[in-house]
Formats: structure tokens, C-alpha cells, sequence
């Protein structure tokens, strides 16, 4: 009774025994979380599940770090500079090697510039009549479709429907489930490389025919490793992304240049991510700020990255942006990227 006496007559004391409670007792909740978050890094490489979980990492960081950089700079204690270090060291495999933000000097094309569509179509799409105008609308050098929906496809292949603005084209077919139908169109003439050793499961590799005088050849991998739905399938497609990865590197070492689009059905982070990272030296196009992924592509915000465009450190990314479609529920990814001769690079 007196203390509720005593805290009508000083309200601001109240307050402030009552901040002291909820911060000791929420004190270890941000240990807690950046314990299971350092878990879900070091385990996702031999479990499954932990890998799928890295898809929400930002979800969860973002708000944790801005509550321990407020943190910080109203209390300056060593416990909260403790805390905002271990922050930014779970997060380094996030976006380490990566851009941070898009270069601001990237208004003009050169001719050494080379844009690249990847749109993952949707089997299922029901609005297959849109597909074909949302393609032709993007003005792509190069569109990579995955999952083509089938009169898409037969446009393309038969009926020739892009015959003058898209004149060359590679597929892989399909060899079930696990292995979707792929369909790049190019302006450029594409032929496969035959010795490539990959494995359909695995992508197709096109030799790039780009005029010299706009910079030369390159190869262009593309690869859509099957979604983790399963351990076996989590386990299939990182198998598929290693030997994709060996095969650019040797591609690498050899001084070509190298591209690689894929939808990798895996979040920045990931084990795929990484291992494309770390064997091939490639790294992804899309910055670490400023834009949100393709996936879902109904949300607004907070959508995940598993639609990207890789490229080596010879290359640079001049623009990157998602474009809503019709009919997916993948947005589409546009990326503009310098891609010069060797003897020209950096």
C-alpha cells in the first residue's frame, strides 16, 4: 500500500525502478538470440532445417541491431559495444565480398554493358498470355526464363515469336521434377559448351558470341538447383551447386569471363550461397542495401534474394532492380553489368 502510495506521488521514479526490472529481466534475451543466430551459421552446413531458417536472419537482425546501436550510443557501456560487435560478426557471412550499396555513377550504359533478365515464370502461371509482353517489355540482351510456361515456350521455339528481337536461344529440357525446363534467349548467338562436364541436374553453360567491338565473348552459366522442400532435395541441390561452382572456377582460372544466373531456391547466407562464394569466387549482384529480393513476390517488403545474377570480380554491376510480373510468385530480376575484355578489366 505505501509503495503504490509512493509511486502516485512520484510517477517518474515508478517509471524508472519499473525500466530497471524489464532491463535486467530482458537483459540475456539478446545473448539468447544471437547464440541461436550464431547456431543456425555454424549448423546450417550439416542440418537441413538450420539452412532454411537463415532466410529470416535479417528479420530478425535488423530490428536487434538498431535496438543495440540505440542501445550504444545512449548508454556507452562495454556491454553494449559487446553486443553490437557480435552483431555484426554474425552477419559477416551475409554480406561479406558483397556490394553494399549500387554505385551511384551508373546512369549511362557503356558498350561494354551487358543486361540480364532472370524470371523464374511459374509452370503454373495462368496468365501465360503476360508473359510474353512482360519479357519483350524488359529489353534484356539476354533473358534467362525458368519454368516457362508451355505456350511461351512453343511461342518461342516453334512459332518464333521473338524471331527478330531474340533471334538466338538455348533450353535445357526437363528431366522431371527435380530438374525444370530452362529457356535463355539472347540477342547475341549462344552455343553450348559440350565439354563442360555438368551434369543436366546441375545447369547449362552457354558460350556467349557478343561483338567485339561491345567486349568479346563470355560464358553465361545458368542453374536452378531444386528447392529444399526435403533433406534429400536440400542435399541434391547443394551437390548440383558445388559442381556448378568447380566448373567456374576452372572457367575462371582458364581467363574467360564468367557469368552466372540462377535461381538458387536458397537465401543470401545459405549453404549454396556461400559455396559459390568460397569455390567459385563469383559473388552476387544484388547489393546488400537498398533493394529488396524477388521472393515472395506478393510482399512488399522483406522479400528474399533467391533469384540473382553472379559475376566475377573482373565484372561490375552497374544496376539492379526486381519487376512485379503476372502470374509468378517470383518478381523477375534486371541487372545491368560491366563486363569488359580481360585486358581491359580492373
Amino acid at each position: 500500500m505505501n509503495r503504490a502510495v509512493a509511486n502516485l506521488r512520484d510517477p517518474d521514479g515508478a517509471a524508472s525502478r519499473l525500466s530497471e526490472r524489464t532491463a535486467k529481466t530482458l537483459g540475456l534475451l539478446p545473448v539468447l538470440v544471437l547464440v541461436a543466430l550464431a547456431g543456425i551459421l555454424l549448423g546450417s552446413r550439416w542440418w537441413w532445417v538450420c539452412d532454411l531458417l537463415i532466410a529470416g536472419f535479417w528479420w530478425v537482425w535488423t530490428p536487434l541491431a538498431c535496438t543495440f546501436l540505440v542501445r550504444l550510443v545512449r548508454r556507452r557501456t562495454l556491454f553494449s559495444a559487446v553486443l553490437m560487435a557480435a552483431m555484426v560478426m554474425v552477419s559477416w557471412p551475409f554480406w561479406s565480398g558483397r556490394e553494399v550499396f549500387l554505385p551511384r555513377n551508373a546512369s549511362t550504359r557503356t558498350p561494354e554493358d551487358v543486361s540480364i533478365l532472370i524470371f523464374n515464370a511459374d509452370m503454373g502461371n495462368l496468365f501465360h498470355d503476360a508473359v510474353t509482353p512482360f519479357v519483350s517489355k524488359q529489353g534484356a540482351d539476354i533473358a534467362v526464363i525458368l519454368e516457362p510456361v508451355w505456350e511461351f515456350y512453343i511461342g518461342v521455339i516453334k512459332d518464333g515469336i521473338f524471331k527478330d528481337e531474340y533471334p538466338f536461344t538455348m533450353v535445357r529440357e526437363s528431366d522431371g521434377d527435380l530438374t525444370p525446363r530452362i529457356l535463355v534467349i539472347s540477342r547475341w548467338k549462344l552455343s553450348g559448351l559440350t565439354e563442360s562436364g555438368l551434369r543436366n541436374a546441375d545447369g547449362m553453360a552457354c558460350l556467349v558470341d557478343r561483338p567485339e567491338e561491345l567486349g568479346g565473348r563470355f560464358t553465361l552459366l545458368v542453374a536452378h538447383p531444386p528447392s529444399p522442400r526435403s533433406p534429400a532435395r536440400w542435399r541434391d541441390g547443394n551437390r548440383s551447386v558445388r559442381h556448378l561452382a568447380a566448373f567456374a572456377r576452372s572457367l575462371i582460372e582458364a581467363g574467360d569471363q564468367v557469368l552466372l544466373a540462377a535461381d538458387l531456391n536458397a537465401a543470401p547466407g545459405s549453404v549454396r550461397d556461400r559455396t559459390l562464394r568460397s569455390e567459385s569466387t563469383l559473388t552476387r549482384a544484388k547489393p546488400v542495401v537498398g533493394r529488396w529480393g524477388s521472393f515472395p513476390a506478393s510482399w512488399p517488403i522483406a522479400r528474399i534474394a533467391i533469384d540473382d545474377v553472379w559475376c566475377p570480380s573482373t565484372a561490375s554491376v552497374r544496376s539492379w532492380k526486381t519487376v512485379r510480373s503476372v502470374g509468378s510468385d517470383h518478381r523477375a530480376v534486371r541487372a545491368v553489368l560491366w563486363i569488359p575484355r580481360l585486358e581491359n578489366a580492373p
